[in-house]
């Protein structure tokens, strides 16, 4: 028996010698970014009228655990699209330590290469490849695994989230948008805490206009990190407390220094203050109270004290003249009561 396929748009025609069959096939629907894969354990959201911000959100930026040699936690990420499209978002793991070069910021060591405190493989995304609609919030279990053989300490790695597709070349450079979610994973054991606030400076010591800038500095030569929290309180020239301006929000990491600025924003400020930082320090070890830093800066606000000097000017000028224009007025009165009248005839 001879039989025929023939194929036109979506119909399948099948010939055979004693009959014709034509058989519909479902049209297939285009899911490239994978809408379709994602497991029913995934959580989305869709997030009500959020406008278009072309980029993305990945929160919380950092998590913090305490977890014994062998054991084992799980906690959320979330990965919001406000691109305004459909995108493809792709999760891996990197370690990452202080970079003394830049001030103790991130520096990442890819997904190929150990950092010196690594914990990159001890983390396990729910999904590797997240596909959201404009307005969608998914939320990715990250489970983390230590080793039974993990050295005791602080061991850092980040889950990068990237937008598939985003590779660029600019100028003969690859541009990659990438965000961190930051991981903190300290091992249980002998550990130590040696942090120490090093110093406190202004930007200037001389400042003609607000904000005044101070640059607080710690150092942490411990095995975990340290959380320096308090207030940098601002005395005037005769003693008393002005303000205060809270410390919070700052991690050292392990064997690193890092350097923060501080905005303080006065209404109105002149002349010499003196601001000391009175700071506690907490780590997994405990707490303690870290020696208070001090240092002095002058504040004279420049546009107020022109304003100041041009009417202390335009006064004595106006001063000076109207004395300068009474001597005058007095000597001409003066001369002509001393001017000899005519004889007469």
């Amino acid at each position: 028996m001879r039989r025929i396929s023939l194929v036109a748009g979506s119909v399948a025609v099948f010939l055979t010698a004693g009959s014709l069959v034509a058989t519909a096939q479902e049209p297939q629907v285009a899911d490239p970014l994978g809408f379709a894969s994602r497991p029913a354990s995934l959580r989305v959201n869709q997030q009500d009228n959020m406008s278009v911000r072309n980029h993305f959100r990945v929160g919380p930026a950092r998590h913090i655990l305490t977890l014994a040699p062998g054991s084992g936690a799980t906690v959320d990420i979330s990965v919001l699209n406000l691109q305004g499209k459909d995108s493809l978002y792709i999760l891996s793991s990197e370690d990452y330590a202080a970079d003394s070069s830049q001030q103790g910021s991130a520096k990442f060591y890819g997904s190929e290469t150990d950092g010196p405190y690594p914990a990159r493989l001890w983390m396990r995304p729910e999904v590797t490849r997240l596909p959201l609609h404009h307005g969608e919030k998914g939320f990715v279990r990250i489970h983390v695994l230590v080793p039974r053989d993990a050295e005791p300490g602080d061991h850092q790695a980040a889950i990068m989230v990237q937008e598939s597709g985003t590779d660029e070349q600019q100028g003969g450079f690859k541009v990659l948008s990438r965000v961190a979610a930051l991981f903190i994973v300290t091992v249980e054991g002998d550990i130590s805490e040696d942090t120490r606030i090093v110093r406190l400076r202004p930007r200037y010591a001389l400042n003609w206009s607000s904000p005044i800038t101070l640059l607080l500095s710690g150092r942490n030569d411990g095995t975990v990190h340290s959380i320096p929290y308090g207030t940098i309180e601002i005395r005037n020239i005769f003693g008393a407390v002005v303000d205060e301006i809270p410390v919070q929000n700052w991690v050292l990491l392990r064997n690193s220094e890092k350097e923060r600025e501080f905005n303080w924003e006065p209404k109105f400020a002149l002349g010499y203050y003196k601001a000391t930082a009175n700071l506690s320090l907490s780590s997994s070890v405990g707490e303690s109270l870290a020696v208070p830093v001090s240092t002095g800066f002058w504040v004279v606000p420049l546009l107020p004290v022109l304003l100041v000097l041009l009417g202390v000017f335009t006064a004595s000028f106006l001063v000076q003249y109207f004395f300068s224009r009474f001597e005058i007025q007095k000597k001409e009165r003066n001369n002509m009561k001393k001017a000899p009248k005519k004889a007469k005839k």
